[in-house]
């Protein structure tokens, strides 16, 4: 039993599953996620952000206005980006369940 579930093929497949998990995460949130850091970074430097255009905030003498425009204007891309990520993740998991299933019955 051992032998089954640390081989170096399972240790393999389990990275296999993890790197894919963490890859549709990403791929779902990621607009979420540059939103998020989008708004502190302007809310810490005290700047304004919205969608309406593009406003001057210095950081360290530098405008990055353009910058937290593009990524809080990336939010729009949840629309595509979290469907699919959901719709993905089912997969993953009607997947990933189908193969600890397999796992089982193999090592009974």
């Amino acid at each position: 039993m051992r032998g089954i579930l640390f081989s170096h093929w399972a240790t393999r497949r389990w990275r296999f599953w993890l790197v894919s998990l963490l890859s549709i995460l990403l791929l779902g949130l990621f607009p979420v996620i540059s939103v998020v850091i989008g708004g502190m970074i302007a809310r810490a430097a005290g700047c304004h952000v919205d969608e309406a255009g593009v406003y001057p905030c210095i950081i360290a003498g530098r405008d990055v206005g353009e910058w937290l425009s593009f990524m809080n204007v990336m939010g729009w891309l949840m629309i595509a980006t979290l469907p699919l990520g959901a719709g993905l993740l089912l997969l993953w998991l009607v997947a990933w369940s189908g193969w600890l299933w397999q796992r089982y019955r193999q090592s009974r």
